[in-house]
């Protein structure tokens, strides 16, 4: 149907019945990920940080130790994960707040300007 373009229904008067579609709607991944962090974006913003960080020790592990799969040093990515997500919580609270600063600091210039 093209754009801007109205489906019109037309009803049997005998038998009135509302046609009926089911829309089963399945997410992806991608937009499950851009609706949590609409939702909660402190949270997503340092899950995120903490897992790009236990990512990275895996790698650093596995890279520049040169180490196997299996003598990967499990608890040691899993710190990198704790700290990860601790960093990204206080530098989202930290952005936020800087933001309202500067948010009240633009509207009180202006005001004055006008």
């Amino acid at each position: 149907m093209p754009f801007g373009c109205k489906q019109v229904v037309v009803y049997d008067k005998r038998s009135f019945k509302v046609p009926t579609q089911k829309k089963t709607r399945r997410m992806s991944l991608s937009s499950l990920y851009k609706r949590a962090l609409v939702k909660y974006p402190v949270l997503m913003q340092s899950v995120q940080s903490g897992i790009l960080m236990g990512t990275g020790d895996v790698i650093a592990q596995t890279l520049v130790e040169k180490r196997q799969f299996n003598q990967l040093d499990g608890m040691r990515a899993i710190r990198f994960f704790g700290i990860g997500f601790v960093i990204g919580v206080s530098a989202c609270l930290e952005h936020l707040q800087n933001f309202d600063f500067m948010y009240v600091w633009f509207l009180l210039k202006s005001s004055k300007t006008n």
